[in-house]
């Protein structure tokens, strides 16, 4: 039987993927047409995947040569000759591979006329060139892990080289591949190098010639739907696909790495467990709050890269913080290195005209890595655990009594407090009491729609019942009205009839306390601290 898997490498006979083939058509458009490109995209995003897909559907019609960087170090850019020498081997076994005749991989495979270090590239160039145009069929050259390379002045070389060679093709002057895909995380094309050494200021591109990549490598709703559908096939669980899928794509943004995770979490470490003693269970709304429970409690690369990442660069540290927590909207600039990093890495993503965290499950493992690196509330994160068997019985979560509580605690702890440290904190500081109640049985995030210096709409999910809770900065009785109506809309949209909202308001005159307003056939609890 097929199983999910999240290694570096899904293959079709072996496991459950989502159908690709509508985005490889696209790319291989790309190779028809000649174009030089990169499949530049964040760690775990499905790129290894999708250059074995494109090898397996090209091999009809050209020689596809795979490789990869994943293995090379220091010694293999210590000098042109010696990368030169490294690539040329390395691609023996792959022409091999390709089913390339043995006079062309002999004639590869020759280096004996390999000129000294400053004249090697052009040798490359010159092999590439009889290579091609020798070869009975167009030959199309991928290389992974390109970010193993990035940070080498000889790697610059070795793109300058493919860039002339392309170029020099396209006057009918030589033969070059009939395609190069490059696929990493580090945007190539940023990268920059000495038109000549003497002058350091002027500086080019060696990879200026990169066609667009014009494919969204994240999975859609009706892609997830393709590898449901294939795996309902085999167990017949009697799951919702369309519901299943589109929640998947809500929590995850797509991120193939989670998407995957997440359905291996609900087969291997979920159906057979105590509440979840069926597939049938299993593969359920309440199956999937457990499987995003346990893929935020894990340790695993994606998410220790993206902590490496923002903790190497503040400027990127801020604006997520800025985010989160205080509600600032950032307009979407392509030119911004904050949003550029980000997006690299999987971490921002762009929404309309704004950025924004990439899915609920990075924005909810931030939240609780900020919580952790912080001492901020930890007197009211206190307060929390003391109550928190209190705040719960059974399968339910009295929320009620939650925000009366952090009313409470929050007015003992920085009631006379009025300080701006207090005002642009106080969300953060009812996300750390309600997690400390609900962490290991619950979630919550943030609804994006709603995020601003104003409001806040928090989703809660506790055992299958769901609270909608809206906080607020005080700014008079026309923009509370508002938001009363606005929290409203929410309720009808999650077809709730009770909803409830934490008023932060730091006028001196205000009145503290927790108060039900009725509207209609709905009801709000609302708590002013």
């Amino acid at each position: 039987m097929k199983s999910f898997t999240v290694d570096s490498l899904c293959v079709p006979e072996e496991n459950y993927m989502v159908d690709i083939r509508e985005k490889a058509s696209r790319i291989i458009r790309l190779v028809d047409n000649k174009k030089y490109f990169t499949i530049n995209c964040a760690r775990q995003y499905g790129k290894t995947t999708m250059l074995f897909h494109l090898k397996c559907t090209l091999r009809d019609r050209y020689y596809v040569l795979s490789t990869s960087f994943a293995a090379t170090g220091n010694e293999e850019f210590s000098s042109g000759a010696a990368f030169v020498r490294y690539f040329v081997r390395s691609l023996v076994p792959r022409m091999e591979h390709a089913g390339c005749p043995a006079p062309l991989i002999d004639s590869w495979r020759d280096m004996s006329d390999l000129a000294e270090d400053k004249e090697s590239f052009s040798w490359l160039r010159s092999k590439i060139n009889v290579l091609c145009s020798s070869s009975d069929r167009p030959i199309v050259l991928m290389i992974d892990e390109v970010d193993r390379a990035t940070n080498n002045e000889v790697f610059l070389y070795f793109l300058s080289t493919l860039r002339d060679n392309y170029l020099s093709a396209r006057q009918k002057m030589e033969a070059s591949f009939q395609s190069v895909i490059l696929a990493g995380v580090t945007d190539i094309t940023n990268l920059k190098m000495k038109i000549r050494p003497e002058e350091e200021h002027q500086l080019n591109s060696p990879w200026n010639i990169a066609a667009r990549f014009p494919v969204d490598m994240s999975f859609s709703a009706p892609e997830i739907f393709s590898m449901l559908q294939e795996y309902e096939a085999d167990y017949h669980t009697g799951m919702d696909i369309p519901a299943m899928a589109t929640q998947i794509r809500e929590w995850t943004g797509g991120y193939p790495f989670l998407v995957s995770r997440i359905c291996q979490c609900l087969e291997e470490e979920l159906w057979g467990t105590p509440h979840f003693e069926t597939r049938s269970l299993a593969w359920t709304r309440d199956g999937l709050l457990a499987a995003v429970r346990l893929i935020l409690n894990e340790d695993n690369t994606l998410f220790s890269g993206i902590i490496k990442q923002i903790t190497d660069h503040p400027d990127l540290d801020t604006l997520i913080q800025d985010m989160l927590f205080h509600g600032e909207t950032y307009a979407f600039n392509p030119d911004d290195p904050r949003f550029q990093m980000g997006r690299m890495y999987g971490i921002l993503s762009r929404r309309g005209e704004q950025i924004c965290v990439s899915n609920r499950i990075f924005e909810i493992r931030l939240y609780n890595w900020y919580f952790t690196r912080e001492k901020l509330a930890d007197r009211l994160h206190g307060s929390a655990q003391d109550l928190k068997n209190r705040f719960t019985s059974g399968n339910h979560l009295h929320m009620d009594l939650v925000l009366k509580k952090f009313q409470e605690h929050f007015t003992a702890v920085y009631g006379s407090n009025t300080d701006s440290f207090v005002e642009n904190n106080g969300r953060k500081i009812f996300l750390l009491f309600i997690r400390t109640i609900i962490n290991g049985t619950g979630n919550y995030y943030v609804e994006a729609e709603t995020q601003d210096r104003q409001r806040t709409d928090v989703i809660v999910d506790y055992l299958g019942e769901q609270f909608i809770v809206e906080l607020k900065i005080w700014h008079g009785p026309e923009y509370h009205r508002r938001g009363e109506d606005q929290l409203i809309g929410y309720l009808e949209r999650y077809h709730l009839t009770r909803g409830y909202m934490v008023s932060f308001n730091f006028n001196q005159n205000k009145v503290p306390g927790v108060h039900e307003v009725l509207l209609g056939d709905k009801s709000i609890l609302e708590a002013v601290v």
